[in-house]
């Protein structure tokens, strides 16, 4: 995969498409400077259909309440989001049509869909339009028809990330589609077709690319400037590297797995518990750990450390508790799952759990989707790309997936700040519910800007669910469908406790945070108020059930900076670190360390973890049992 070309047409994508789609609004009257008559029955010598003007009446709309600038980032950064999800689609034979949108057998720029333009199938395709097109070679208006088409008829497959589109995105689609040197001719000529095969991170790079300039242009304010929620994603995504992101899974949901076989007492020689001196067993636990974890082709998993008799009694009845969960019941989040990466290879370590339990992979995928998975972002783009990439995954092991009308548990954190009061209007929804509705939406406000370091307080949420999908709002419907019930969802899973909790969580000081996100931090965080990285190691503690694993990647100031020594105090008292990796600069290709572990959410005393320290140039390491010689300058304790 060559990242340098991915960054190099991610960011050239954003702009042409950002004046692309500025160009087709000034042709409809609609400029940051000025918006002609909403009313206008032509704009720029152009006659308006009335579906133009609804959908220009739409746009007048949506730039009033959100600005200019803003909106035609929404409409650019959709329209990318499509067009890779479509590429990656038809270049892995996904597509349900089996026809290529972008290109022919041999990946030329010459879109097969155009050739079988009579052949379609979509609803409410206009087939006189497509005949007439043709005959007077209009290709480029045919294109464009057809991809809007391709796109809403997506939507019965996978209606997270293709809503239906037939207001002022439409209005907005670029044009001029079919020239080489097009957002969409480039597309396929800068990124050669092997890096989209079976590689579904490649979203995850085009996101953190396409984002580019905007962080920039956020790290070029003066210094000390304060950031909004909307500025909170651009800057605090970071695409973690494929190895971490196996030493995190491969360490706490492969340690349950690995744990679970270990409690049945044989090891890999056949013998078992009864027939071994404790020291005999304690090295072929080490032995029998490496052994399943090379089986299960987990090269970052480290076996746990020798323990005392003691320790290991604590760790046998703990390990009881796990063994007797079903692989169905075993949960896991990414409160900040960005495009997915993480969650990507979750599945793949699921997959191998099911497998290894007896599971077909066409069973197990949906049982995944169905039991396992959960995610959280702030950002919409992300949640769409990280519900794309989840659902790829799945497609990779059940070729009908996308036909069962399944919704991962993944989420783009709401908030509540708008009027939902009134949705309650016309509906039959008990003074109870209501009340736990209303409850719900205070604990939600500003979410936004709070993400799922929110906790939510327990709520019949499965009454409420199925109440709103089954209540009558008359004119308020879809804005309950489409507003209300994902909200709730959200609030649920941020209610829920969790056996695994993994992620990279956003790195910003509390310099740079807005006084209402700072406010919320002293009084929810007081411990770890100074960086939302530790703030989320405490949330992560919050989010896993008693025994459960969390990991994350920080950076290294956690370690050692008098800041954070409350925050370490209460992980040395309450925890148990497992395993620990002291990393050099360099990780995510910029200029600073970091440090990833994986901790048990509960105290078992007198534990032996792993500490690495990864030097920054011979990548040598120094393993240490006691885990708190780390922390061996005695001024900042």
């Amino acid at each position: 995969m060559n990242k340098s070309a991915i960054q190099k047409y991610a960011i050239g994508a954003r702009n042409e498409l950002i004046d692309k789609v500025a160009l087709k609004a000034f042709e409809y009257g609609v400029s940051k400077d000025e918006i002609i008559d909403a009313n206008a029955d032509s704009v720029n010598g152009k006659i308006l259909t009335s579906k133009e003007k609804t959908q220009r009446q739409e746009l007048i709309n949506k730039v009033t309440e959100l600005g200019f600038d803003e909106t035609i980032e929404e409409v650019a950064y959709t329209w990318f989001n499509r067009f890779i999800a479509l590429r990656f689609m038809e270049v892995n034979n996904y597509l349900p049509t089996r026809i290529r949108v972008f290109t022919n057998e041999n990946n030329e720029y010459k879109p097969e869909i155009l050739k079988e333009a009579l052949n379609l199938e979509f609803d409410d395709l206009d087939k006189q339009y497509i005949f007439n097109c043709i005959q007077e070679n209009k290709d480029d208006e045919l294109y464009k028809y057809l991809l809007i088409a391709q796109c809403n008829d997506m939507g019965k497959y996978l209606p997270g990330m293709f809503t239906k589109i037939s207001d002022y995105k439409a209005l907005l689609f670029p044009d001029n589609l079919l020239r080489p040197d097009s957002v969409i001719g480039r597309l396929i000529s800068d990124i050669d077709e092997d890096s989209w095969l079976d590689q579904v991170q490649i979203i995850g790079w085009l996101y953190q690319f396409y984002n580019t300039e905007p962080k920039d242009k956020v790290y070029a304010r003066k210094k000390g400037t304060k950031l909004s929620k909307e500025d909170i994603p651009a800057v605090t995504q970071l695409f973690t590297p494929d190895w971490i992101v196996h030493y995190m899974v491969e360490n706490s949901l492969g340690r349950i797995f690995i744990n679970k076989r270990q409690n049945e007492g044989v090891f890999a020689d056949g013998r078992g518990e009864d027939e071994m001196s404790f020291d005999e067993i304690e090295e072929k636990r080490i032995s029998n750990e490496k052994y399943i974890a090379d089986t299960m082709g987990w090269k970052y998993f480290l076996p746990e450390a020798k323990q005392e008799k003691e320790v290991r009694q604590q760790l046998n009845e703990i390990n009881k508790q796990i063994a007797s969960k079903d692989i169905q019941d075993i949960k896991i989040i990414d409160p900040c799952m960005g495009s997915g990466h993480i969650l990507v290879y979750v599945f793949d370590v699921l997959m191998q759990i099911y497998e290894a339990n007896g599971w077909p992979q066409r069973d197990a995928a949906v049982s995944i989707l169905e039991n396992n998975i959960y995610g959280l972002d702030i950002d919409k783009r992300a949640y769409q790309l990280a519900y794309f990439s989840i659902m790829m995954k799945a497609r990779s092991y059940n070729r009908r997936i996308l036909t069962l009308g399944l919704k991962p548990n993944i989420y783009e954190i709401v908030e509540s700040n708008n009027e939902y009061r009134t949705y309650f209007d016309g509906g039959e929804l008990s003074k109870e519910i209501q009340d736990e509705v209303l409850s719900i939406l205070n604990e939600m406000h500003d979410a936004k800007e709070f993400g799922s370091l929110i906790t939510t307080e327990s709520h019949p949420y499965d009454d409420i669910i199925n109440k709103l999908k089954n209540t009558d709002f008359s004119l308020f419907n879809d804005l309950v469908m489409d507003n209300l019930l994902p909200l709730i969802e959200c609030a649920k899973v941020l209610s829920m406790k969790f056996d695994v909790t993994v992620t990279n969580p956003p790195y910003m000081g509390n310099k740079g945070m807005s006084n209402q996100l700072y406010k919320f931090a002293t009084n929810k965080y007081a411990d770890s108020k100074i960086d939302l990285f530790a703030m989320f190691i405490s949330r992560c503690g919050e989010l896993c059930s008693e025994n459960g694993y969390y990991a994350l990647i920080t950076p290294p100031s956690v370690l050692f900076l008098s800041s954070f020594r409350k925050l370490r105090e209460n992980i040395i008292k309450n925890k148990t670190i497992y395993s620990l990796l002291h990393m050099g600069r360099g990780i995510f290709g910029i200029d600073f360390g970091s440090t990833s572990f994986v901790i048990k959410n509960g105290v078992t005393e007198n534990f032996n973890g792993k500490y690495f320290r990864l030097h920054e140039r011979n990548f040598q390491y120094i393993e240490i049992d006691d885990i708190e010689k780390i922390f061996a300058i005695p001024t900042v304790w």
